[in-house]
């Protein structure tokens, strides 16, 4: 039964093509800043790399996490030039890390990358600037780093940092040696100390995002010196960090953690830290990288030998992100759960499971070809058909012999060769099998349990063939001393401990209801009690509470009458307002006019050019005043004026005025603005004034002219008013502030009343700019 149920997963794990269709639910920023998107962009690009177990180079990984996430790729290198202002060194630097951090590592890109920064570094060089000189330095260095040249890779970092020393700048320092640090290897004792260097200026300088980045730095060397009781102390403090600052991708973090767990042999916490890893990524709705956690807690129930839940997760890895499907980084985790499944003692299933995936997704690159000859050597070599075995192995073999330099794939190969070993014991080829044995071993962890235990089988079994029967079976009692105490006792203790965990969880509940039925139960007896002494009360207080009630309703009723009467007051005392306010703007209004019929009847009486042409001016002011108030008394806001309207207007009254509509035309870009009474009037007798004097001044004799007029918001706060001709212009001698005009020094006073600024230009024409601010009301 457990059988058909396993076969049942395997269809649905294949058969639902649909789902990848979905789209990446990943969000790309998180409302994080620049410095977060980078050290979120770092972190997960660095997480990739490892996990992947450095089967591509670190670039292919930066350029699959800035997909996955949605993030800028500059983010992975742009980090030493772009504060800088825009400038050729800059333009020079981006260029050449355009070429330089291309995934892979084509030699093409490299040389192309080459030419444009040493140019920066000679352009920078000419400045003495440290901060150019140090990005120029750092970008060179990382050239030589992907060139394969690090004695001259190194010579630059430290050019760099010796520069800044130099140059007492210590957040230039900071980053140098933490650029140094991050390209030094694993082995090199300058690693740590640059990060712990780096690590005490950011410190100094409360930069709590590189901090984090250096402390991730130092538990990256512990982890791969294997100081696992550090690096757990140490990430739990990252992680406080991150939750401090408000990063929220600590799900990378808990999976480190569970890694870790388990290395160590305690799978209780391990599948703890997967299920609080897998919690976060999902409260985030961060799918990116959503199978390397999937498939993770697969490899944990594959561990209990729960196949139905390991299958389970594994269709969860592929099924949740489809665009990471094509990229084949959940490759590895079907490889994992495949091996394991047969080893566990369902080969038959297990080759059920790879048939259909490389039917589905045959093999590509050359580790993605070594797994399935592995595994299905593996899987023949258990179903008893070595002739299928041995043809499968030896496809693997050349793929094994051009991983041997890859240290992220040291674990295959040690299980690879083991495999190796054993079938030909199986095969009764000893020679042969005793030297892929010493290759097995060079490949060995020694602080992996099950790795030792493993050499101790395939030791048992040579010996047991070669009929040295004492070492045999010394060797199958320590492999069943190890078997007993670090898997089955462990295992059968932390796996009740999880199904305790979660198994229980529905007992808890079914217990927590009884108690809950029998509470209610006691509580129905006491109330039956209590109902029979407080009947006669509950009446009492049921008549007085409808007593108050009824007082209530009619105090409430006399109240509301009262409110309605002074409401009916109140809108009255606004109707009235209302029209006051509107009679008193219309009466100005007709004072204004008065004003001007008296100025019209005293021109008549002029004979001299220059006072009549004073009145003229003066009677188009106070017409320019006059609109406003005839706006104001029949508008229903009583309080702004749409400045559009009143614009176009007091055009349209100069150009009757003036008898100009053949001759000049005019522009109007006016926004829809409303300004206050008096901030209109100021702004309409700056109109008057301008347009008046483009009138009388600019065109002279010209057949045509135009005059163009714009009021626009320059910013949320700020207004410009704009008016232009293109007439003849001022004189070359004119002065636009000390007595030039009664017209621009009234242009001037007014600009000044409402807080602008004024300035006039002669450029083809003349053109007045006048900028104020936005007055409330």
């Amino acid at each position: 039964m457990k059988a058909v149920h396993l076969l049942l997963s395997l269809c649905f794990l294949f058969c639902s093509h649909p789902i990848f269709g979905q789209t990446n639910a990943g969000r790309s920023s998180f409302g994080y800043s620049i410095p977060k998107q980078r050290l979120q962009f770092e972190l997960t690009t660095s997480f990739v790399y490892f996990v992947m177990l450095r089967r591509l180079d670190m670039d292919s990984a930066a350029i699959l996490v800035s997909e996955g996430e949605h993030l800028p790729h500059s983010l992975y290198y742009d980090r030493d030039f772009i504060d800088g202002p825009d400038n050729q060194i800059k333009s020079l630097l981006r260029q050449g890390s355009y070429y330089l951090f291309k995934a892979g590592a084509d030699k093409k890109d490299l040389d192309a990358a080459l030419p444009f920064f040493l140019s920066a570094k000679a352009e920078a060089d000419k400045t003495r600037d440290v901060y150019w000189r140090n990005a120029a330095l750092t970008l060179l260095a990382k050239y030589y780093l992907q060139s394969n040249e690090p004695a001259k890779s190194k010579d630059y970092f430290t050019q760099a940092v010796n520069l800044a020393r130099r140059s007492n700048n210590p957040v230039i320092l900071a980053r140098a040696l933490a650029n140094r640090g991050t390209a030094a290897g694993f082995d090199d004792p300058q690693k740590e100390a640059d990060f712990n260097e780096s690590l005490k200026l950011v410190r100094q300088q409360r930069d709590t995002v590189s901090e984090i980045k250096m402390l991730t730095g130092i538990y990256e060397v512990h982890f791969v010196q294997q100081k696992f009781d550090t690096v757990k102390k140490q990430l739990l403090h990252v992680t406080e960090l991150e939750k401090l600052i408000g990063f929220k991708h600590t799900h990378y973090n808990h999976y480190v953690l569970s890694y870790l767990n388990f290395f160590v042999g305690d799978m209780t916490d391990g599948f703890t830290e997967c299920k609080e890893a897998i919690a976060i990524m999902e409260a985030n709705q961060d799918f990116a990288f959503s199978s390397f956690f999937y498939g993770n807690m697969g490899y944990q129930y594959l561990r209990f030998e729960n196949y139905e839940k390991a299958m389970e997760w594994l269709n969860k890895s592929i099924q949740r992100e489809p665009v990471n499907v094509a990229k084949r980084i959940w490759y590895a985790d079907f490889y994992f759960i495949a091996i394991g499944i047969s080893t566990f003692g369902e080969p038959q299933l297990a080759l059920q499971l790879v048939q259909k995936t490389i039917a589905a997704y045959p093999p590509e690159s050359m580790v993605e070809k070594m797994h399935v000859a592995h595994v299905l050597g593996k899987i023949h070599h258990q179903l008893g058909k070595l002739d299928l075995a041995g043809k499968y192995y030896d496809e693997m073999l050349p793929y094994l012999d051009s991983l041997q330099e890859d240290r992220g794939e040291k674990e295959v190969l040690f299980y690879a060769y083991g495999n190796l070993t054993l079938y030909h014991i199986k095969v009764g080829n000893i020679k042969l099998a005793k030297q892929y044995f010493e290759k097995s071993k060079s490949f060995m962890d020694i602080t992996r349990p099950f790795n030792v235990n493993k050499m101790h089988l395939m030791q048992y079994k040579i010996d047991s063939s070669e009929g040295n029967y004492l070492n045999a079976l010394n060797e199958f009692h320590i492999m069943q001393e190890q078997d007993d105490s670090m898997y089955n006792v462990i295992k059968a203790r932390q796996f009740v401990e999880l199904q305790i965990q979660y198994q229980t969880e529905s007992k808890d509940k079914d217990i927590e209801l009884l108690k809950q039925k029998d509470k209610t139960q006691q509580a129905i007896l006491e109330r039956s009690d209590l109902m029979k002494n407080i009947t006669l009360a509950g009446i009492l207080v049921m008549i007085l509470i409808t007593a108050l009630v009824y007082i209530q309703y009619r105090n409430k009723q006399k109240s509301n009458i009262a409110i309605n009467e002074k409401n009916k007051m109140l809108e009255q005392l606004v109707k009235d307002k209302e029209w006051l306010v509107k009679e008193i703007h219309h009466r100005v209004k007709n004072n204004f006019h008065v004003v001007a019929s008296l100025l019209e009847i005293q021109s008549s009486y002029l004979k001299n050019k220059a006072a009549l042409s004073a009145i003229k001016d003066s009677q188009h002011r106070i017409h320019s005043m006059s609109i406003i108030h005839q706006k104001l008394y029949q508008s229903e806001t009583l309080s702004t004026i749409h400045m559009p309207e009143y614009i176009y207007e007091l055009v349209e009254y100069l150009r009757e005025s003036y008898g100009i509509r053949g001759n000049i035309r005019f522009e109007l870009h006016v926004e829809k603005i409303e300004l206050n009474h008096a901030s209109a009037i100021t702004l309409g007798l700056i109109l008057n004034e301008a347009i008046t004097n483009s009138i009388k001044y600019a065109f002279g004799h010209t057949a045509e002219g135009k005059i163009s007029i714009s009021l626009a918001h320059i910013s949320d706060t700020e207004i410009m008013l704009s008016v232009s001709d293109n007439g003849r212009g001022l004189p070359a001698d004119f002065n636009d502030r000390i007595g030039a005009s009664m017209g621009m020094e009234l242009l001037q006073g007014l600009t000044d009343d409402i807080g602008g600024t004024f300035n006039i230009q002669t450029d083809e024409g003349t053109h007045i700019n006048i900028i104020f601010p936005l007055k409330g009301e």
